[in-house]
């Protein structure tokens, strides 16, 4: 996520949450608000840190996210991956994507994506640098999907423990399709672990392709005082060997 879960989040797979593009939501009297920050390590090296802050009230949320890498990752190259997307919401855990806008840097490409949706199918309406390929997946086919920012927000959420490890959820983030299963929950006491993968569906390259198109991870959630659960540990594989994503 970042790697995979980034590429479920999010594609750049969130230091401190800084002004994402459009600027960090900001709660009003009344306004759930769900926010925090996590560490990502690979192969027991920190690597980058993940933050998101996001806010719902009656029908609608926002939210933001940041990815910027650290340790000794972000010596050797800066990578940054700034979001933020809106919409609306059915308090079931239901999500839809009106709005999503993203800016990445890999240290060696810069880019920028804005996408929108209109009646549920996206409509990509900025992209810098342009296209290069027409390998992409077409957006106008694109209907029910979300964007990878929600998709991130919809699993990192506190949520009712009903909901929890219950998610199948496509995202698009403008040129790639993906999916998102989590299922095979295990409870352990306050403790819920369950199994999850994230499929990648169309828009590939053949390398990418070759490289792979599920790939597995494992979360676990840890009650809170009010019942909901938390995401408190993920697990991977990526292609510099195992990571995990800690809450802090």
């Amino acid at each position: 996520m970042m790697g995979r879960i980034a590429g479920l989040v999010l594609a750049a797979l969130v230091a401190v949450l800084a002004a994402a593009p459009g600027g960090v939501p900001q709660a009003q009297a009344g306004e759930r608000v769900d926010e925090g920050v996590y560490d990502m390590h690979v192969r027991g090296l920190r690597a980058a840190v993940i933050s998101f802050r996001g806010i719902e009230n009656a029908g609608s949320y926002a939210v933001a996210a940041r990815i910027e890498s650290a340790g000794l990752v972000g010596l050797v190259r800066n990578i940054r991956y700034e979001g933020n997307a809106r919409g609306r919401h059915d308090g079931n855990g239901g999500f839809q994507t009106l709005r999503y806008l993203e800016e990445s840097d890999t240290g060696r490409r810069q880019s920028l994506s804005e996408v929108v949706y209109e009646n549920g199918v996206p409509r990509v309406v900025r992209r810098e640098p342009p296209r290069e390929r027409d390998r992409y997946a077409d957006p106008a086919e694109q209907g029910g999907t979300i964007d990878p920012l929600t998709a991130f927000y919809k699993v990192f959420r506190d949520v009712p423990a009903e909901q929890a490890c219950r998610v199948d959820m496509d995202l698009f983030d403008g040129q790639r399709r993906a999916q998102v299963v989590l299922s095979r929950a295990e409870r352990d006491g306050d403790t819920l672990r369950c199994d999850a993968e994230f499929r990648r569906i169309e828009g590939y390259s053949q390398r990418e392709i070759e490289e792979g198109t599920r790939f597995p991870f494992r979360l676990t959630y840890e009650a809170r005082p009010d019942g909901r659960m938390r995401v408190m540990r993920v697990r991977m594989q990526t292609e510099y060997g195992p990571a995990t994503l800690t809450r802090r």
